[in-house]
């Protein structure tokens, strides 16, 4: 009789994996074999987007490259200001970079984006960009 004692799951390097424990219970009650196993469940591949900023007078432009081999189809940018939560500002069609020429003195601004690719799969949030405005 086999039986399934533990089941953990972790990442080394990027992979993903699980970690399994299998009692095997012998005929004689009293005695029992345990093995353990690890299973490579799938490669995660981290798509990363640098995203940077150039500040000139009132308007900021951001641009970003991406590792990811993938179509993309749009591009949402979010932005903080100040304590005020991070929210979807704009999305960019055809381009890799976003220009905001709404800025006010004063204020504390954050910017990060996501990539939503041609299959409608989307990247982690990029780096975020912060900066005082003054």
């Amino acid at each position: 009789m086999l039986q399934l004692v533990k089941l953990k799951r972790s990442k080394i390097h990027n992979l993903q994996f699980e970690k399994i424990e299998i009692q095997k219970q012998s005929k004689n009650q009293n005695s029992s074999d345990i093995t353990k196993i690890a299973v490579k469940t799938e490669q995660q591949k981290s798509d990363e987007i640098q995203l940077k900023k150039k500040i000139s007078g009132n308007i900021v432009t951001l641009s970003w490259t991406t590792t990811s081999h993938k179509q993309p189809c749009y591009v949402i940018v979010y932005k903080k200001v100040n304590e005020k939560p991070l929210t979807t500002y704009s999305q960019v069609l055809d381009r890799n970079t976003f220009t905001d020429n709404k800025l006010d003195l004063g204020n504390t601004y954050i910017y990060c984006i996501r990539i939503v690719y041609a299959d409608q799969t989307e990247s982690k949030l990029s780096n975020e960009i912060k900066f005082n405005f003054k």
